[in-house]
Order: C-alpha cells, then structure tokens, then sequence
C-alpha cells in the first residue's frame, strides 16, 4: 500500500482593527484551517476544512455596537431639547449634546465591515481590509490542495476499498 504524506506547509495571516478592537488569525496547514476571532463581544477559535468552506453562500455585514449609537442620539436630542427649552442654560445643554455627538463620533469610528463565510460547524469572518484578498486566495488553494490529496488517497487505495465493499 502506498503511503500519501503531506508536504509540510503553513501560512499564518493576521488582521486587526485597532480601533474598533477586532482581530482575527487564520493559520493554513496541513490539516485545514485553525481560525481564531476576537472582538469587544466575541472569542472563539476553530479548527476547519477549507474544502468545507461555501463560497457560494456569505455574507457582507457591518460590525458595529448599536448601544453607543442610541445613547449618542439619545443625549444629542436631550441636549438640544435642553438648550431650546432653557436658553439661558446652554452650559447643561451643551454638555449632554457633545457628549451625545462624541459617541456618535465613537459609533461611526468603531463600524467595522466582514464578510461571513459559511463552513462546517461555523461561520468564518474576514474583516474587509488589505489581507482580505489574499485570504481569500488562501483558502481557495487550501481548499485545492485538500481535494488532490483526497483524489490521491482514494487513488492509492481504491483496490482495498473495492475489497471492503464486497
């Protein structure tokens, strides 16, 4: 029996947005994919097949925290109504409707954009940046790579599973 071994092969591609806080690591082997995300919200790592992974099936999305979103409109509305209300008073209003547009401000910086890919078990995440290309080229030959050696392993025992099947 032949004996199929993989040629030893790594890539690792990091991305990172500093400001809304996001990072992601894909590291490329022999065995697949070992992906690992993080943001304010969310942690997790996982082991995946490239083959597995749907291109045919993602989606575009924007990460973002709508809280900051709702309490920056929430305090510019309050400091304007403030301010219309009590002219003479603008020092009160005026601090609630900066402070609201400050978060606003934090809101729109934080946005992040990712495209979800589906896969086995998971979705993947790429942040849309300057690697976002080159993952995604990187995944594709992965996913090359695993589909010939599979062609080759079943090749080189297609006699012993022929004589499993009887």
């Amino acid at each position: 029996m032949n004996k199929i071994t993989l040629d030893e092969y790594s890539v690792v591609i990091e991305q990172r947005n500093k400001i809304a806080g996001a990072y992601a690591k894909f590291e490329f082997n022999e065995a697949g994919l070992r992906y690992t995300f993080k943001d304010k919200t969310t942690e997790f790592s996982h082991s995946v097949a490239c083959s597995c992974i749907d291109f045919d099936d993602y989606e575009k999305n924007v990460m973002d925290d709508k809280s900051h979103l709702n309490m920056g409109g929430i305090w510019f509305v309050i400091g304007l109504f403030y301010m219309y209300m009590y002219p003479k008073d603008l020092i009160f209003g005026g601090f609630f409707a900066i402070l609201g547009l400050l978060l606003l401000t934090y809101y729109y910086l934080t946005r992040y954009n990712v495209t979800k890919l589906n896969s086995e078990g998971s979705n993947v995440i790429i942040l849309q940046d300057d690697n976002y290309e080159k993952i995604v080229e990187e995944i594709k030959k992965a996913a090359d790579r695993e589909t010939y050696m599979i062609k080759k392993i079943v090749e080189a025992n297609k006699d012993e599973i022929a004589d499993k099947s009887i």
